[in-house]
């Protein structure tokens, strides 16, 4: 049974009433967390009892209701099918009830109540709470903790914006999600992402799935001896459903879409988050807009034009967040990447999927954590996403330390933002041209330098002419052929050993963020030339040892 003071969860069809004899008002739910409190103040100084109230919840879903409905006093919260404020209306409005009341505007949005026939409550039956269910409480501003409820909010902190701008980030109870989620219970659990639930958003369990997570983690001995490493991983994300790390932020990001409603998904884009954004799109049934630029790889391109998304290029990136920020605004757009500078990240939902990472790392090396990870990074979804992981598993008693993060740029903003101590990312113009595209952007993100304070880490500029060069070494020395970007880790990797920095008995895990397969221009410029023999075996020996240096063994 639900604890004294608690709500019930009741589902209505669209068409149903509202159950009359079992409430005196009804408040449609078009507040959040901090409204509902001063609407339960309100009702208190007229006297009124929030116990006589039913709140239907329109925007948030049942988990949101509970939680409002919970701070707002009320015993019953009703969730309508195609939940929103006009068909809330219509089941407050059915024959027999009375014309609807305004209370005075407590906040940016008024509340909006109907009185109903009956006076009396009962309290009825409870609902019981699932426990394998989400502990999600709300949100939160990763930079000065403003905490706000489970709302469609995609545009950052408002009271950080003209200070320093910064994400918001999912929060959980996690007393409450230790009470299911243990390292014996996930031992009975099916793979994949959804089997760490109590820690991600709500309705994972029934969004639609290609399989992600549960990647590799590769043992990378030969590479780890050039570099003095006894104990290098990588994590190979390039195993995910669209081959890359995306799919993880897709995955959550679109869990939370139907919650609020979306019409189509927005992606801003010239490569794996376009991609990603397209498949799980196309899973859900959902309409995807992916603006990307002239001149991005073909081959995502075209991997984004199969999965039926509209690609559409612009001149400038700045074109491409005018766009997409209209989409948001005006059209229901949901927006899974940024779209607005200075940038603080994506969709904050999403980048709760690459908890996951950490999550997976530890449980794949028996529950010790590694002594660093190093990703590549641009606006820092994926590095901030890993570090909150390891932050909550260490909370939670899962781990006893945490790793340092590294951060693998191209600007390097985020090694001046740490030299200054500032908040403020400053913005430093990439080099031009580049071959890790995805990475090369001229700001990143508060998210990013938060992970790296954090943590004790650290950011490292990498080279654009060394990248090619590390991507054949690692292809020849582990089978490993990752995308350009993704190799920017190596080089801050080798950097810091160099330094000094990374000790070679330390464990250090390194992101392999995508495929090679991505983008294969960059590198066929860069391989020689193939040669051609005929069918005479003395050349083609002697083909071999002049171009590749080889010598058959007798």
């Amino acid at each position: 049974m639900v604890e004294d003071g608690e709500p019930s969860i009741t589902y209505l069809a669209r068409e149903s009433s509202l159950p009359a004899e079992r409430v005196a008002w009804g408040i449609v739910d078009v507040v959040n967390e901090n409204m509902a409190g001063a609407a339960r103040v309100h009702i208190a100084e007229h006297g009124r009892d929030p116990s006589h109230f039913v709140l239907v919840a329109t925007g948030g879903g049942p988990l949101h209701g509970y939680y409002v409905g919970k701070k707002l006093g009320v015993r019953q919260v009703l969730c309508p099918s195609g939940a929103g404020v006009a068909s809330a209306i219509g089941l407050l409005r059915a024959p027999g009830r009375r014309d609807p009341a305004r209370l005075p505007p407590q906040g940016p949005r008024p509340i909006a109540c109907w009185r109903l026939p009956v006076v009396s409550v009962t309290s009825g039956a409870r609902s019981k709470r699932n426990p394998n269910m989400s502990h999600l409480t709300g949100l939160s501003c990763i930079r000065c903790g403003a905490s706000f409820g489970i709302e469609p909010r995609f545009d950052g902190c408002p009271q950080c914006r003209t200070q320093a701008p910064a994400n918001l980030t999912p929060r959980y109870n996690l007393d409450d999600a230790a009470r299911t989620l243990s390292t014996k219970s996930l031992g009975d659990r099916p793979a994949g992402m959804t089997r760490y639930r109590e820690l991600l958003p709500p309705d994972v369990q029934d969004a639609p799935t290609l399989g992600e997570g549960e990647t590799p983690l590769l043992r990378c001995q030969r590479y780890g001896r050039r570099l003095g490493l006894d104990r290098l991983y990588l994590k190979d994300e390039s195993q995910n459903p669209s081959g890359s790390f995306k799919d993880r932020l897709a995955f959550t990001a679109l869990a939370m879409a139907g919650r609020f409603g979306a019409k189509a998904v927005g992606v801003s884009s010239t490569g794996n988050a376009g991609a990603a954004a397209a498949a799980y799109a196309a899973r859900a049934g959902l309409p995807c807009i992916v603006l990307t630029v002239q001149g991005a790889a073909s081959a995502i391109v075209t991997q984004m034009q199969a999965y039926g998304a509209m690609v559409v290029a612009t001149r400038t990136k700045a074109d491409r967040w005018k766009l997409l920020q209209t989409g948001v605004a005006e059209w229901g757009w949901y927006p899974t990447s940024p779209y607005f500078g200075p940038p603080v990240g994506s969709n904050p939902y999403g980048v709760d999927g690459y908890k996951t990472l950490a999550y997976e790392v530890c449980e794949q090396m028996d529950w010790e954590a590694p002594d660093w990870c190093v990703l590549p990074v641009a606006y820092g979804d994926a590095l901030f996403g890993m570090w909150k992981g390891f932050d909550e598993l260490a909370r939670l008693g899962f781990i006893h330390q945490q790793p340092r993060m590294a951060a693998a740029e191209m600007a390097g903003c985020l090694t001046a933002a740490l030299a200054s101590g500032e908040d403020a990312i400053p913005e430093i113009t990439a080099p031009s041209p580049y071959v890790a595209g995805s990475i090369s952007v001229n700001q990143s993100t508060y998210q990013a330098l938060h992970a790296l304070r954090a943590s004790g880490g650290i950011a490292c500029v990498a080279e654009n002419d060394e990248l090619l060069g590390l991507q054949r070494e690692l292809a020849a020395d582990e089978g490993i052929y990752a995308e350009p970007s993704s190799l920017a880790a190596l080089a801050a990797l080798g950097r810091l050993c160099e330094e000094g920095r990374i000790g070679g008995n330390e464990t250090v895990i390194v992101v392999n963020t995508a495929s090679g397969l991505k983008d294969t221009a960059a590198t066929a410029a860069a391989a020689p030339e193939i040669p051609t023999v005929d069918g005479d075996a003395m050349q083609f020996l002697e083909t071999l040892k002049d171009a590749y240096g080889y010598r058959p063994k007798a």
